[in-house]
């Protein structure tokens, strides 16, 4: 088990973070390692978490939702 602060939380979401996340997630695309459709998934997904929530919120999507 891994320990987690509140500043890891912080640390992914911003600007800089989507960023490199989306042009992973195109690379995925090109490759055709994904769908065009689950590419816009992703994208979306990730513009939600990263941007749009605050760190307490994203904590929550983070213990709650990536761990299934």
């Amino acid at each position: 088990m891994v320990r987690v602060s509140e500043d890891m939380y912080a640390r992914r979401g911003g600007w800089k973070y989507f960023q490199s996340e989306a042009r992973l997630q195109k690379y995925m695309y090109r490759q055709k390692i994904i769908t065009l459709p689950q590419y816009c998934v992703n994208v979306m997904k990730r513009f939600i978490v990263q941007l749009l929530l605050s760190n307490k919120l994203r904590g929550w999507v983070f213990r709650r939702l990536a761990r299934e």
